[in-house]
């Protein structure tokens, strides 16, 4: 997921005339769409039952900000000196600190004070390697057997494994030849789901597999690199915004398409509806990061999102937790507005003294360890006058 610790903005070295904004300055709208994405998460979990599969689609927003800031950050610093030391190093210690450090607590610590009984800690314990290398996922897709409170632990190993892949890409080819990696990427994933549901493959085993996820950090990247075209800003971005457009046309109709055919009775009508709502998905995620981007719209830039953006990885990891060990203590109170609402508080407040306690010690070490290339000197205009889509055009910073 994009951690809150990432720069809510474009990429490093934004170069003049290109439609994204340095990476010096915060945008906002990204800020907003990680504090939406973790809300849309938590109250999917905490809330009634008809918003649980919501969680998804938060987690998709997570993903294709990720594909969308990771790929700015990989193609702005092509050529810099230590690229791979700088990239690892500093997603390393964003990342990983809280991440292992529940780990230890979960499976070190804990066992040394009290070690629990139940089937899912034991499952858990027993398969933690696949925890500790990130990899999680691929083992969630094949065997469901404990899937509770580490069973987001997923996304993040779908990021991590992205992290590890998509920078061979960026580096080693040109803009264009990325820009149709990632294109292929958004056709794989829609592919690779069809081929798993043909497997018999339940949904959530099917979304945890790494491939099948590409489409959500592919549209991202899309956006991240062809904001990175050169020539005028404003037609740059002009044009990717109806580039986008267009492509939910097809999504649509097919969408439509196979509601017709589940209403006729065709039972494999129903499953391409399915399909086709995951890849609409995927196609709405990857426009809200467009849109967040290049014109900032007030709502995602409010302060209340920005707020829940900032402390939005810790709420992630943590909320599990939080709602396990409520659910286990006042089973009566489930589903309750009284105890989802407390949940929230205690995530929202673990979240917050994890994130300045802990995190930020290690936030610190990234300019000691891993200095990132100086700014280019250029900073966005928020928004355009006479472009309805608010691209950003460079201007000298004062």
């Amino acid at each position: 997921m994009s951690s809150s610790g990432d720069t809510a903005s474009s990429p490093d070295h934004s170069p003049a005339g290109s439609a994204a904004p340095d990476a010096s300055r915060h945008v906002p709208g990204l800020d907003g769409i990680r504090g939406l994405a973790v809300l849309v998460v938590l109250f999917s979990h905490i809330g009634p039952l008809a918003l649980r599969s919501a969680g998804g689609f938060g987690v998709g927003l997570f993903f294709a900000l990720s594909g969308y800031l990771i790929t700015g950050i990989l193609a702005d610093g092509k050529g810099a000196p230590n690229r791979a030391r700088t990239f690892y190093v500093r997603r390393a210690l964003r990342i990983m600190p809280l991440y292992y450090g529940v780990l230890v607590l979960l499976l070190v610590a804990l066992p040394l004070v009290h070690r629990p009984r139940d089937d899912i800690y034991n499952a858990i314990s027993r398969d933690q390697a696949w925890l500790w290398t990130y990899t999680s996922n691929w083992l969630w897709a094949f065997n469901r057997t404990h899937f509770d409170y580490v069973g987001h632990f997923w996304s993040l190993a779908v990021e991590e494994q992205f992290y590890l892949l998509w920078p061979l890409v960026v580096w080693h080819a040109s803009r264009e030849t990325s820009l149709r990696v990632a294109i292929a990427a958004v056709f794989v994933a829609f592919v690779g789901r069809l081929l798993c549901m043909a497997a018999g493959m339940t949904w959530l085993q099917m979304l945890y597999l790494t491939p099948n996820c590409l489409d959500f950090l592919g549209y991202g990247a899309i956006v991240a690199l062809a904001l990175r075209a050169p020539g005028d800003p404003r037609s740059v971005a002009d044009t990717l915004g109806r580039r986008l457009w267009l492509a939910g046309v097809p999504i649509a109709s097919l969408l439509v398409a196979s509601a017709a055919l589940a209403r006729g009775g065709w039972s494999f009508g129903v499953t391409l509806v399915e399909m086709m709502t995951w890849a609409a998905a995927a196609w709405l995620c990857g426009l809200a990061v467009f849109y967040a981007a290049t014109d900032s719209p007030r709502v995602l830039g409010s302060q209340p999102l920005r707020v829940a953006g900032l402390y939005s990885y810790g709420i992630y990891v943590l909320h599990p937790f939080v709602l396990s060990y409520a659910h286990s203590r006042w089973p009566q109170a489930v589903g309750s507005f009284r105890l989802a609402a407390g949940v929230a508080v205690v995530s929202f407040a673990l979240a917050w003294f994890s994130y300045h306690a802990y995190e930020q010690h290690f936030l610190r070490l990234k300019d000691w360890l891993a200095p990132s290339a100086p700014a280019s000197g250029y900073v966005p205009a928020r928004h355009i006058s006479g472009n309805t889509l608010g691209a950003v055009t460079p201007r000298r910073a004062g």
